[in-house]
């Protein structure tokens, strides 16, 4: 079969994924395979395009935003079968390990510095997945009007909102962050009826599409005023929490930190720099290990608490997002479909302009 695969050590013009014949997977006992045909780019799987996670093993299919078909069954598969139509978790659990696997990134961490193998992802005609890993697409999503893949991302933005929900009192919130996550979290935020949000975004593009979008109260720019401009938007009481949807090497987090009331509550998302600590505690580590600890800035006393994945909101958000049209709409609009997996290798070495989350149709 066809796959697009990264290659640590070999790259073109900056990229290192590879069109590839692989051999077709075939389901393990608790695996099922699936016919792939849409996917989705996670922005972390564009940082793995240019070499920039070397947690990521050589030979690896990427890919972790999928939706297909189930063709085949495991042995030991219950509650499935063949023909059904299934959206993918990309998180696994392995027995015997607190930690997690990441399909298309991944293995689960055994020791220190040691992962097991990892699995293959969605950017290929086949793949073969962990039967807790499927989630049912009832029959009104299966259209060109929503593309299911997009559960997987958007599932983290409605878990992340959630979250922020349990903040008590929550009066204001402010989003750092006006990509693909940063826009569904503003989305999830109005649906979710948080009484005001606030969006920052350094990048005018952005900016301007997040006022379009118009989920959001207001859109600002944070480099300019930024304290006086939610002094302004809050009344003065500063935000009840924060989303940090940027990570990087702490830009979101530092303007989290100065505009969250003390006492509030700071969210991570967005992945750091290898580099970028809190306290001497990884930042990455904080999301990907889902901890909470407290943070000390300029005399307030902060929570930090690190968001990743979907686990227990999948059968809720799929059920809020299939009866609403509307909110459809909203989800799909920073979504631009290209064409064909085939395409995803040229559209990764030339990026076309104004494109904020793509996907694709089957090979």
């Amino acid at each position: 079969m066809k796959a697009w695969v990264y290659r640590k050590d070999k790259a073109d013009n900056g990229i290192h994924i590879f069109e590839e014949d692989v051999p077709t997977p075939r389901p393990g006992p608790e695996q099922i395979l699936v016919r792939v045909e849409k996917v989705s780019v996670c922005g972390t799987d564009e940082q793995l395009f240019r070499g920039d996670l070397k947690k990521v093993p050589d030979g690896i299919v990427p890919g972790h935003e999928f939706y297909g078909e189930i063709v085949e069954l495991g042995a030991n598969v219950s509650g499935f079968r063949k023909g059904q139509k299934i959206a993918a978790e990309s998180h696994y659990h392995v027995s015997g390990t607190a930690d997690q696997g990441i399909i298309g990134l991944w293995g689960a961490e055994i020791r220190k510095g040691e992962l097991l193998p990892a699995l293959n992802g969605g950017y290929a005609e086949y793949t073969c997945i962990p039967f807790e890993c499927a989630h049912l697409v009832p029959g009104e999503l299966i259209s060109d009007r929503f593309w299911p893949s997009l559960f997987e991302a958007i599932g983290n933005d409605f878990y992340l909102i959630k979250r922020v929900k349990e903040t008590a009192p929550l009066r204001a919130v402010g989003i750092f962050g006006c990509g693909p996550h940063g826009l569904f979290a503003q989305v999830f935020a109005r649906y979710f009826e948080i009484p005001r949000i606030a969006a920052f975004e350094t990048d005018s593009f952005r900016r301007e599409f997040a006022s379009k979008l118009g989920a959001a109260n207001q859109v600002f720019d944070p480099v300019n005023n930024l304290n006086s401009q939610v002094e302004d938007f809050t009344g003065g009481m500063l935000f009840d929490a924060t989303l940090d949807m940027v990570g990087k090497q702490g830009q979101g987090f530092e303007s989290c930190c100065e505009t969250t009331r003390d006492g509030g509550t700071v969210f991570l998302f967005g992945l750091f720099s290898d580099r970028f600590a809190i306290d001497g505690v990884p930042g990455n580590e904080i999301i990907f290990k889902m901890r909470t600890v407290t943070h000390e800035h300029k005399g307030k006393r902060l929570q930090i608490v690190g968001i990743t994945g979907r686990e227990g909101v999948w059968k809720e958000l799929i059920q809020a997002v299939s009866g609403n049209a509307a909110l459809q709409d909203h989800l799909m609009k920073p979504v631009h479909v290209m064409g064909t997996l085939r395409q995803l290798g040229d559209d990764t070495r030339h990026p076309k302009p104004g494109v904020l989350k793509r996907a694709y149709h089957a090979w």
